[in-house]
C-alpha cells in the first residue's frame, strides 16, 4: 500500500459516492466557476488533480487557471493548485502521500517523469 488516498473510488469503498461523484463530474465538466473549484479542492483537501484519457473525455480544465501542471507521462497529467507557492516546491519525483481527484490507471502508477 501506498499511503495515497483518493477522493473518490470504487463505489462500494467511497463513502457518499453518488454525492462524490457529482461533485467530481462538476468539476472536470467545468460546471464550477474558478472560485467554486477552488473552494471545493480546498475543502476536500485535494492536493493533486489527475487528469487522464477518462477525464479529457469529460472535459478540458482549461477554465481553472488555477491549476499548476507538475507531472507528465504519455497520456495522463498531474495538476495542483496554485497556492501558497513559496511553501510548496515543485516537486522533482512521484508525488508522495497525496489526496487526488481522478481515477487511477496501470500508467499512473508507474514511473511519473518530471516535467523540465
Amino acid at each position: 500500500m501506498t499511503g495515497n488516498t483518493v477522493f473518490i473510488g470504487h463505489l462500494y469503498n467511497t463513502y457518499n459516492y453518488y454525492k462524490k461523484g457529482d461533485l467530481v463530474n462538476s468539476f472536470y465538466q467545468e460546471k464550477m466557476t474558478s472560485e467554486e473549484a477552488k473552494k471545493f479542492l480546498e475543502e476536500n483537501k485535494i492536493d493533486y488533480v489527475f487528469y487522464g484519457p477518462g477525464e479529457k473525455m469529460t472535459g478540458s480544465l482549461e477554465k481553472y487557471d488555477f491549476l499548476k501542471e507538475v507531472f507528465r507521462t504519455r497520456t495522463q497529467l498531474f495538476l495542483r493548485p496554485n497556492k501558497n507557492e513559496a511553501s510548496r516546491p515543485v516537486l522533482k519525483t512521484r508525488p508522495a502521500p497525496m489526496v487526488c481527484l481522478g481515477r487511477a490507471t496501470r500508467e499512473s502508477r508507474e514511473q511519473i517523469s518530471p516535467l523540465p
